[in-house]
């Protein structure tokens, strides 16, 4: 119910009118929004039927209008108007987000149907019953905001997750292959090293030479000759000496250890291949051969030696030798 602005009698909304005549002081103004038709009472000058009819109103009583559906359609222009651009947002999607997406794929369409909001505030009987379809429309803007925000949020935590588990599992298995491949570096060096003790290879054969040369070379210098001669025949069993150089008139021996062994090309296959065959289980066919050529060199001094060795292991083993023989 709404006051009449003439008398100040109370009445229903649906017993009230409006003048539409224009240059009158109380026709109807509309120059302030409406938000609702109970707003519109408000703002406007209504009129009871007395007062429009029969009283101060009746001579523009032609120009009258019932005030109820000129409330509920101009409420419901305003409102409603904030409404359908809200739901606009909705109806046309895009498939870069992962919920129109979707929902593209199932409606078969980029863009819903329109929702005719203002027509059906319009409609509306009585103001109770356009404010009841007021919230049901908000409530339906709300519904579908939190939808999408939700679907958005679910869609980027699982997508994170998926990265995260990914992520995860590719550094594990990265570090499992590392360790492993340090693991087994560590077991054929140790495997070799082993190997090397119980075949009684010096593990640095490098620094063995260099100490040898070292302590002969230390004792010639401090022996006649005839007792370097004499050194020289007993160490011939393992190390031979070779080579003279004259410094101030004195004869001094340089010396030059080697580890060379008398045997026959026979002996020197078997042990070449033995040496091969073992060292090929921790390395590579290269590696193998490459250590075998060391051993080889450091084992026999003659050259045709060498090469009925070589030709030997390349024919057994199909191989290319790593260096040329001198």
């Amino acid at each position: 119910m709404s006051a009449c602005s003439a008398c100040f009698v109370y009445s229903p909304h649906s017993q009230l009118f409006v003048c539409v005549k224009e240059n009158c002081g109380y026709a109807l103004q509309q120059t302030v929004p409406v938000l609702s038709p109970s707003l519109f009472y408000r703002r406007e000058k209504v009129f009871c039927g007395s007062c429009a009819f029969r009283g101060v109103h009746s001579p523009h009583k032609k120009f009258m209008k019932p005030a109820e559906p000129l409330a509920l359609k101009t409420a419901s222009g305003e409102v409603g108007t904030k409404i359908e651009i809200s739901l606009e947002k909705f109806a046309n999607m895009t498939a870069e987000t992962p919920v129109d997406y979707f929902m593209i794929s199932m409606n078969g369409s980029k863009t819903l149907p329109k929702i005719p909001v203002i027509d059906y505030l319009s409609a509306s009987e009585s103001v109770y019953e356009w404010h009841s379809r007021l919230s049901m429309l908000n409530q339906t803007v709300r519904t579908l905001n939190d939808f999408r925000v939700q679907g958005y949020s679910y869609v980027k935590e699982q997508a994170d997750k998926l990265l995260t588990a990914y992520s995860d599992v590719s550094r594990a298995v990265a570090d499992d292959i590392k360790f492993k491949e340090n693991e087994g570096f560590n077991i054929r060096n140790s495997r070799q090293t082993e190997h090397r003790i119980r075949m009684g290879i010096p593990c640095n054969q490098k620094d063995d030479e260099n100490a040898s040369l070292s302590s002969i070379s230390s004792s010639s210098r401090k022996s006649s000759i005839s007792s370097v001669t004499s050194t020289n025949t007993v160490l011939q069993v393992s190390v031979k000496t070779e080579s003279e150089t004259t410094v101030n008139g004195d004869r001094e021996i340089a010396t030059k250890p080697t580890n060379f062994v008398e045997e026959t090309v026979r002996q020197t296959n078997i042990v070449m291949s033995r040496r091969f065959d073992v060292l090929r289980r921790f390395s590579t066919v290269a590696e193998a051969a490459l250590q075998v050529a060391d051993l080889l060199d450091s084992r026999i001094k003659c050259i045709n030696h060498k090469k009925e060795v070589v030709s030997y292991l390349e024919k057994t083993y199909s191989i290319i030798w790593p260096r040329q023989l001198h």
